[in-house]
């Protein structure tokens, strides 16, 4: 499936074969978590113009210590209720609550969001570094 990811700002998409369509093309790769807040990440996957049929597909989500690292900080899914989907519209919201932004170390981690076809396969859609700070 190839597919646009929109409706995001300072995050780099990682989809090498966009069908058509815009495509967001921010060069920026950054996100910021403030320990002790909900943190929140809305974006739509597109073909083309249109929703994304992403029907049978869910998505998860890592925050690890650096880019390589087998280690992960965070585990985000649709199954742990921390990524919802809007299947209709094809629009995802990750949400990281208090009581897990709180457990994050400061410093500077790396975020890889994927996509999860029913049968295992996973393409991923969006990564990039995500600073995590006290303020």
């Amino acid at each position: 499936m190839a597919f646009c990811v929109t409706n995001v700002t300072a995050i780099s998409i990682i989809d090498d074969s966009p069908s058509s369509g815009t495509c967001l093309t921010s060069t920026a790769n950054n996100i910021s978590i403030v320990r002790g807040s909900t943190f929140t990440l809305i974006f739509d996957l597109k073909d083309g113009t249109d929703a994304a049929d992403i029907t049978g597909y869910s998505i998860n989500a890592v925050i690890k210590p650096s880019s390589t690292s087998s280690t992960e900080l965070l585990f985000m899914s649709t199954q742990n209720r921390m990524i919802s989907i809007d299947y209709d519209n094809a629009r995802a919201t990750l949400t990281i609550p208090v009581k897990h932004t709180s457990r994050l170390p400061l410093g500077t981690k790396y975020f890889f969001i994927r996509l999860v076809a029913s049968n295992g396969n996973t393409q991923k859609i969006i990564q990039g570094i995500a600073t995590v700070s006290d303020s």
